[in-house]
């Protein structure tokens, strides 16, 4: 799965970059129609090798120098001269993704992985190259970072042209050298194309480890499915195909910004100063001495005889004097550091790390003072792993340290024992978007330890055309907002200025897309207004957006064809997005359905997430098990498909899920004029009675006893709140589909219900499978007015709890650690959300402590507005929001520093 880029924009955002493994099978295909493989002697070309370097920028010939054997030896070099001119300003370019692969690094290295480089000519002497001067320089052990060159040692000395080609030879020696999951592999290759590279990457990205790519050719032909590709389009060579020139340079520039600035974020560097180094050589020796001097003011002699005295260690040294302590003291404070030292290089971050090693390298004594120390904890950190005691330590926005056995000191210090601690819960689907406007305390969803709540099923509150601005105001319903912006970013601008409790991010809607340029209309859109829709979509996806988002089920997003919406994808896909999809049917047509999606996710090369992921009515519920092996058999292919679900047997939604989308066209007013007219409304009900096949009647799967009201714009018909279809149809004396279309008309709204439409064996067969996420699929509200003027889904009040208490703690369906990881770190990956989802050292601090035995969910059908139990503790970004089980009042959202935006150039 692809990973992340860290980018200024609007905040600062979140931005995926590169093709996922489905496109990586895709070019794994491609290649091999270009070779046929010989046991003896590994891959042969064939003419359409030929036809693929034609292709290549890094095989053009070069018009600046066309005639360069007819020149002098100085007019010559002036044109390598000219294009090596070129390269810094390449590489310039380039730097966003090499700050997301140097991120990837220090992640790596922190959790004791290594990085690989593994090339062939050129580009693998470059690699051997950076990775044999990091130990001299930086002081790190040989194997942290490696180089692999196709040929082994006998090709850095004399040209192994053959071996570039062998495959399956770059697997064998990357797996010679141990290679695991928590390693990070390097491919560096000029072309891309370079077999040997692509047999060691693909290898990498079985066994699970993460994986960069370091080329010369555009983004839109490295179609390796890696989770960082850099890629400095240096243009044809002065010599054509000669990539030891300024493909060359690049790359060793590259290289070098990696791992140095990898190791800057680690500790290595003191300032600008290397206090890790290898005192190996005369000059590395008086190297050191000089840098123990400029730091200390020490003395030539001085200076010798303390770094004597501390084994030769730079570092070790000079804390022995300005703290005044012999070397095993030094050391010991080193360790004690290490949490401060780490890497925390995100702007102002830095200056505080420095800040906080200085007073430990002062001689302040005892244990650094954090913001807030949480101790004693049962540390459920997000990886799946079995939980540990332990103790959380956070600076500002950040978790600082994590572990057991240091002296800490907190400004605010809290006694978890006997308590779970557990990265903060992520709302995959949200319909907090308006509520939080309202009321941006979140308290339902905070008091279940909800820090992250995502929009976007089909509708975004952005972008927005004065037309929608208007539709939006009329339907607003016990709360009234202006509405001040109009693009997808102006919202999340809006909230953050406003203030809300939780995290906030969104997909944009592919519905809110196409009302913006068709308005309600069932027809395809014009080449012209497809044009604009992705125009659109780009431009929320600069703004933030992590995807596109639909809701198929439903007019006017029903009259959108698979061909549109996958147009619409592509455009997010350059993104980095994602696709999420309430399926065209849960019903009669959900297998059909899922093939759609599957097909959508192919063709715009894209990760897919199937919303609320249900088999809906009787006559459908034994269709799960053929659902869940589709998606299975899809992933086992390449396509990254997940599904999410809330805690309950009954959905909700509006009562147009009841009748034929034909009816709904044109929007509301249309909709409501065509149910006055009698002739209509005997064949809207005729198909209500029906089992359709062409959309979904919620009607049929439910029946009338099966649907509960849940809330009405007008408050006259509020006295039909938790009465079913059924029982208010009998109190008006007609029949449940004419009361259905009465209440719609004198509604002015689509109104709510809850529709009882799923098994609770099903349930239990979703909560089963490894790639599912969870949801509220609801507002995000108060159990005070306004919000108490409706009966909303208990899920809103307590899906996440219900989830711990009655599945986890009663039933044991799963453990409470596989439990919190789809609750955060598995959302996080599926989002590609950065330093979120799980406790990790230099992660934003959303910390949620519970009493795992007795968290549980209040809220029933008849009476939802009721807070779920044993949620003691909400830290949103370093900031306490919920204190022994109440709300501060606090808004540290929608994300501090980053809460999950995406931006790009």
């Amino acid at each position: 799965m692809s990973k992340f880029l860290f980018r200024e924009g609007l905040n600062e955002r979140v931005f995926a970059l590169g093709p996922r493994p489905s496109a990586l099978r895709k070019k794994r295909n491609e290649l091999n129609k270009f070779y046929h493989y010989d046991n003896t002697f590994g891959v042969t070309m064939t003419d359409s090798v030929f036809e693929e370097l034609q292709k290549l920028v890094t095989e053009m010939r070069n018009p600046a120098s066309e005639n360069i054997d007819n020149l002098n030896s100085e007019e010559i070099l002036r044109i390598i001269n000219r294009e090596d001119h070129t390269i810094p300003g390449i590489v310039e370019a380039e730097i966003p993704y090499i700050s997301q692969a140097v991120d990837l690094l220090v992640e790596t290295f922190k959790n004791g992985g290594r990085l690989f480089y593994v090339g062939a000519g050129t580009s693998g002497r470059l690699g051997v190259l950076d990775a044999s001067e990091c130990p001299p320089t930086f002081g790190t052990d040989p194997e942290m970072v490696q180089g692999i060159i196709a040929g082994g040692e006998k090709a850095l000395t004399r040209a192994q042209e053959g071996s570039e080609d062998k495959r399956e030879q770059g697997a064998l020696d990357l797996m010679e050298r141990g290679c695991c999951a928590k390693d990070v592999v390097c491919g560096i290759a000029a072309s891309y194309r370079t077999p040997y590279v692509l047999g060691a990457i693909e290898k990498a990205q079985q066994i699970g480890a993460r994986t960069l790519y370091v080329t010369c050719n555009p983004r839109e032909q490295v179609n390796v499915g890696v989770d960082v590709a850099i890629c400095a389009v240096v243009g044809p060579e002065v010599v054509m195909g000669s990539t030891r020139m300024k493909a060359g340079t690049a790359t060793k520039l590259i290289l070098n910004m990696l791992t140095t600035t990898a190791m800057i974020r680690m500790g290595k560097t003191y300032g600008n100063m290397m206090v890790d180094l290898m005192m190996t050589s005369r000059k590395l020796e008086e190297r050191s001495k000089r840098t123990v001097m400029m730091v200390t003011g020490l003395d030539y002699p001085e200076a010798a005889e303390v770094l004597l005295a501390a084994g030769g260690h730079v570092k070790t040294a000079i804390v022995m004097t300005l703290a005044g302590v012999d070397a095993p003291e030094a050391r010991q404070r080193l360790q004690k550091a290490r949490a401060l030292c780490g890497a925390q290089s995100k702007r102002g971050d830095m200056k505080r790390m420095i800040g906080m090693a200085l007073t430990l390298l002062l001689g302040c004594g005892g244990a650094p003072e954090y913001d807030l120390v949480i101790r004693n904890g049962t540390i459920y950190d997000g990886s799946g792993d079995a939980p540990y005691v332990g103790d959380i330590a956070i600076a500002g926005d950040r978790i600082a340290y994590l572990g057991s056995g240091q002296p800490l000191r907190g400004k605010t210090e809290i006694d978890a024992s006997g308590l779970a601690v557990a990265p903060g819960f992520i709302n995959i689907l949200s319909w907090a978007g308006e509520s939080l406007i309202q009321d941006g305390r979140s308290q339902s969803d905070i008091r279940q330890g909800v820090t992250l709540e995502v929009f976007g099923e089909g509708e975004s509150m952005g972008p927005l055309n004065p037309a929608m601005k208007e539709e939006m105001r009329a339907q607003q319903r016990d709360y009234k907002y202006e509405i001040g912006w109009t693009t997808l970013g102006e919202y999340l601008e809006f909230m953050e200025q406003k203030g809300v409790s939780t995290n906030i991010a969104s997909l944009v809607g592919a519905t809110t897309v196409r009302v913006h340029e068709l308005g309600y209309e069932d027809r395809p859109p014009t080449p012209e207004e497809l044009d604009r829709m992705k125009a659109l979509v780009r431009q929320a996806m600069e703004e933030g957006a992590l995807g596109v988002g639909s809701s198929l089920i439903y007019a006017p997003a029903f009259y959108a064809g698979t061909d549109e919406l996958i147009e619409l994808c592509k455009v997010a896909s350059e993104y980095g997005g994602i696709y999420a999809s309430h399926l065209r049917s849960e019903g009669n047509q959900l297998l059909e359905a899922l093939d759609e999606l599957a097909r959508i996710a192919e063709a715009a090369d894209i990760p897919a997430e199937i919303y609320h992921l249900k088999a809906a009515g009787q006559q459908n519920h034994d269709k799960l098990d053929q659902v869940i092996k589709k998606i299975e058999q899809a992933r086992a292919r390449g396509l990254a498909i997940g599904a999410d679900m809330y805690t309950y047997t009954a959905g909700a939604t509006g009562l147009d899920a009841t009748m034929p989308p034909w009816v709904q066209e044109g929007g509301y007013e249309a909709w409501a004029a065509r149910l006055r007219d009698p002739a209509i409304r005997k064949k809207v009900a005729a198909e209500m009675r029906s089992n359709p096949d062409n959309w979904e009647n919620f009607f049929y799967m439910s029946g009338p006893e099966g649907i509960l009201m849940s809330e009405f714009k007008n408050p006259e018909l509020r006295q039909y709140v938790g009465k079913t279809i059924a029982e208010v149809a009998a109190m008006r004396g007609t029949s449940p589909e004419e009361i259905i279309m009465d209440l719609v008309i004198e509604d002015g709204s689509r109104t709510g219900a809850v529709f009882f439409l799923m098994t609770e064996e099903n349930l239990h067969k979703k909560l089963r499978l490894p790639y599912m996420s969870f949801c509220s699929d609801g507002q995000s509200m108060a159990a005070e007015p306004p919000f108490l003027n409706g009966n909303p889904h208990p899920r809103a009040y307590g899906s996440f709890a219900r989830l711990l208490g009655k599945y986890v703690r009663e039933e044991q369906i799963i453990t409470l650690e596989e439990a919190v990881r789809r609750l955060t770190s598995l959302t996080a990956e599926k989002l590609n959300l950065r330093e979120r989802g799980r406790l990790q050292e230099d992660f934003f601090a959303d910390v949620v402590v519970f009493d795992p035995q007795t968290i549980a969910d209040r809220a029933t059908f008849e009476k939802p507005h009721q807070y779920a139990v044993g949620m003691k503790h909400v830290f949103v970004n370093g900031t306490a929001v919920l204190r022994d089980g109440e709300h501060t009042g606090a808004f540290p959202g929608p994300g501090g520093a980053e809460c999950g935006f995406r931006s790009a150039e």
